[in-house]
């Protein structure tokens, strides 16, 4: 029985997240990301924060991302926006987590 309502519950939020009526939860910056970032997330095996703080690399400060996530997610931040440097570069390059070590 309580996995029938688990399931059901799972369903609804499933609807409610399509019909763009749930409030972002499972990030620290409150945006809601669209399907194609939903599925990004879980074919990379990273939580939302992870993507949601990649879209936002061109509109908020680095600095304010990294405040928001945890160690673990900007590991994975760095090495997802690290495979594609030309589209990060002019947001990375002035920060000090992108620096050499020899800088």
């Amino acid at each position: 029985m309580f996995h029938a309502a688990s399931m059901s519950g799972a369903l609804q939020m499933r609807a409610a997240r399509r019909q763009g009526m749930l409030r972002a939860m499972a990030n620290p910056f409150g945006i809601t990301l669209d399907d194609a970032s939903l599925r990004w997330a879980a074919a990379e095996g990273v939580p939302e924060s992870v993507i949601a703080a990649i879209c936002l690399l061109h509109e908020r400060s680095v600095d304010e991302l990294v405040a928001r996530l945890t160690t673990g997610e900007l590991d994975q931040v760095i090495k997802i926006a690290g495979r594609s440097p030309q589209c990060y570069s002019d947001t990375l390059d002035h920060h000090a987590l992108c620096r050499t070590p020899n800088e």
